[in-house]
C-alpha cells in the first residue's frame, strides 16, 4: 500500500507540474494576443481611423477582443492560485493595489457599481482579491435572478477608516431556489464554504469547490467572507484589513533636458 501510495503521489505531482506549465503557456499566449490586438488598434487608428467607428465598429471589436484575452488570463491565474491553495503551497504577496481600478476591471458591464471613498493604493494580495471577487460575481450571475431581473447585480466597495477594513459586497436578486436556500441557511450560509458543499443537491451543476476555494483565498488574505440569503436578495461580503500606501512614482527626464555633471577627473560628460 505504501508503494502504491507513493506511485499515486508521484503521478499527481507530475500532473500538477504539467497543469502549471499549461496554464503558464496559455496565459503568456493570451497576453501576447492582447498586445497584438492593442498594436493592431493603434495601426488602424493611425492609418484608417474611420474603421474604428460606425458602421464598421472595429474599435468595439478590438475592445471585446482585449477583454476576452484579459478574462482568459484571469482564469489561468485563478486556476494556478486554486491549485497552490489546495496543495498548501501558496504564499500571499502584499503589493500596492489600486482596489477601485482592480474591482472595476473585474465587473462585467451589466453589474452596477458603487465605490465609496477609498484611500487610493493599499497593500494586499491582488491575486487573492481577484479570485474572490471573480468567484462571487460568477455565482451571482449563475445562481441569481432570472427573467427581467437577471442582471440585477450590484458591486459595492467601501473603506472604513475607523476599523481599517475594506468591505466588498456583491448583491444579486433571488434565484429560483432562493426560498429553499433561505430556509436552509438563512443569513449565515457559511456552511456553503465547506469543501464539496452544494446548495440544492438535486440541481447542483458543480462540485461545490468554488466557494470553498474563495474561503481559502479569504483566509490567506486574513479576511472574512460572508454569505447571507436575505428576504429579497443574496449578499456576499468580503472584508479585510488594509494598509494605505503611496505608489512608486517614476520620474521621467524629458529628452530635451540635458544634465551636465563634473567627474572627479574634471572631464565633463553629457547625460551622465
Amino acid at each position: 500500500l505504501e508503494v502504491e501510495k507513493a506511485k499515486l503521489e508521484t503521478a499527481r505531482l507530475k500532473d500538477e507540474e504539467h497543469l502549471t506549465w499549461i496554464s503558464h503557456e496559455i496565459k503568456n499566449r493570451l497576453l501576447a494576443a492582447e498586445d497584438l490586438a492593442a498594436n493592431c488598434e493603434r495601426t488602424v487608428q493611425e492609418h484608417a481611423p474611420q474603421l474604428l467607428v460606425a458602421p464598421h465598429n472595429a474599435g468595439e471589436s478590438f475592445q471585446n477582443l482585449k477583454g476576452q484575452c484579459a478574462r482568459g488570463v484571469r482564469i489561468c491565474i485563478n486556476q494556478s492560485v486554486s491549485r497552490e491553495l489546495v496543495n498548501g503551497t501558496y504564499v500571499a504577496r502584499d503589493e500596492p493595489v489600486h482596489l477601485k481600478t482592480l474591482v472595476d476591471s473585474l465587473c462585467p458591464l451589466h453589474v452596477r457599481k458603487s465605490f465609496g471613498s477609498m484611500l487610493g493604493y493599499v497593500l494586499c494580495d491582488e491575486q487573492l482579491v481577484s479570485h474572490i471577487v471573480d468567484n462571487l460575481l460568477a455565482n451571482a450571475t449563475r445562481h441569481g435572478a432570472v427573467g427581467p431581473t437577471a442582471r440585477s447585480i450590484t458591486c459595492e466597495m467601501h473603506a472604513n477608516r475607523m476599523s481599517g477594513e475594506v468591505a466588498i459586497m456583491i448583491t444579486n436578486g433571488p434565484g429560483k431556489d432562493h426560498v429553499a436556500m433561505r430556509t436552509k441557511y438563512g443569513t449565515d450560509a457559511s456552511a456553503l464554504f465547506e469543501a464539496g458543499t452544494q446548495g440544492i443537491e438535486r440541481k447542483a451543476l458543480s462540485q461545490g469547490q468554488g466557494m470553498h476555494i474563495a474561503k481559502m483565498c479569504s483566509d490567506a488574505l486574513n479576511g472574512k467572507l460572508m454569505l447571507a440569503f436575505e428576504p429579497n436578495c443574496v449578499v456576499a461580503t468580503l472584508k479585510f484589513a488594509y494598509r494605505p500606501v503611496m505608489p512608486a512614482v517614476e520620474i521621467k527626464i524629458p529628452e530635451w533636458l540635458h544634465i551636465w555633471t563634473l567627474d572627479d577627473d574634471e572631464y565633463v560628460r553629457e547625460n551622465d
